[in-house]
């Protein structure tokens, strides 16, 4: 398998940049979010699709769903320039999950079928630690 690349998407409602990881004979799997094409597609997707000569790939048909549960959060600036959230994302990789901030502070998490954790609480702690140390500086 080659390494992830960008690549331009062409589905029926217009284009999207997205990281695909190619597996061969016209297939892909999505590696992040996507934004426009949200209704189609999830990360994990596997989908065939046809490479134009500009490099674009015209999306074909999905072949596997993408086995990940989706969380999104909307962060503060506060939480956003913390530590806490730093260790928090830090978390989210060591629970082998996903994770993006997308629009500067869309917080976007995908955690995969198999792992139990919600990530809602641990966020919410990171989020009331911010506030502790907010409220106690001076």
């Amino acid at each position: 398998m080659t390494e992830p690349r960008d690549v331009v998407l062409r589905l029926d409602d217009g284009t999207e940049t997205v990281l695909v990881d190619e597996l061969g004979a016209g297939r892909f799997r999505l590696r992040c979010f996507p934004i426009c094409s949200c209704e189609k597609m999830s990360l994990g997707d596997v989908f065939e699709a046809k490479q134009l000569t500009d490099g674009t790939l015209e999306y074909i048909r999905r072949i596997e769903r993408g086995h990940y549960k989706k969380y999104t959060y909307v962060l503060s600036e506060k939480l956003k320039e913390s530590t806490q959230l730093a260790n928090f994302l830090d978390r989210v990789l060591e629970m082998d999950c996903h994770w993006e901030i997308i629009f500067g502070g869309l917080l976007m998490i995908g955690v995969p079928r198999g792992v139990k954790w919600n990530p809602t609480e641990d966020l919410d702690r990171a989020l009331q630690e911010v506030g502790r140390a907010s409220d106690a500086a001076p």
